[in-house]
């Protein structure tokens, strides 16, 4: 089975994960649960995009992914860093879709 049919099911896999993993008090690496779909989609968009809209959404994506893994291991002592992070994410995803004004070819 191929990446593009393959990337649907899994992202929708681990979209539910996350979602199903909102209503639990937290558990032994839930973090992975919350990042995966992230992962999951930066790692598609990496290889399907040109690499000018490609890498910054990858660099949003993964962003992303590291401020829901900050937020999941201590929403209190990680605040900041998952914020941050949360920051990069926006930037990144401005700066593809500036990009974005420029026919992809």
């Amino acid at each position: 089975m191929n990446i593009e049919r393959l990337s649907p099911i899994l992202f929708a896999a681990f979209g539910l994960g996350y979602w199903l993993s909102l209503w639990t008090p937290g558990f032994p690496g839930d973090w992975a649960v919350k990042a995966a779909p992230m992962l999951l989609a930066a790692g598609v968009l990496c290889v399907r995009l040109p690499a000018r809209l490609g890498v910054p959404m990858t660099i949003g994506f993964v962003a992303a992914a590291a401020g829901d893994i900050f937020l999941a291991l201590d929403r209190h002592e990680y605040l900041m860093q998952g914020l941050l992070c949360f920051l990069v994410t926006q930037l990144a995803y401005s700066v593809a879709f500036v990009q974005r004004r420029r026919p992809l070819g």
